[in-house]
């Protein structure tokens, strides 16, 4: 049985299946979030980002993890340049002993 007002007046505004999706997960305990913005500006969208990226630091450190380690992000970026012939990156596949055969990128 869901509480009283556990659904938000505004979610049917969200469709039918969205509205669903938000009765299936509060039906079994689930949390779930429904953010509604009162216009969509550089401001309030601004807000929102920085919401999600507190969000993101905060479980960070709850779950002791560094949120903003990203190693993957700079390896794709070595290979990319590669990939796209940048000097300087021309081995960086054979060197990091990647994906025989790779071939690079060619707008050919």
């Amino acid at each position: 049985m869901l509480p009283t007002g556990a659904i938000s007046p505004r979610v049917p505004r969200l469709g039918a299946g969205a509205a669903s999706t938000a009765l299936a997960l509060a039906s079994d305990g689930r949390p779930s979030l429904t953010i509604a913005l009162p216009r969509l500006d550089a401001h309030t969208l601004g807000g929102l980002f920085f919401l999600f990226e507190a969000a993101t630091a905060l479980a960070g450190e709850l779950f002791d993890v560094d949120a903003f380690d990203q190693p993957g992000v700079e390896l794709g970026k070595r290979l990319a340049f590669c990939q796209l012939g940048r000097i300087g990156f021309e081995d960086e596949i054979e060197k990091l002993g990647l994906v025989p055969g790779f071939e690079r990128f060619s707008l050919d």
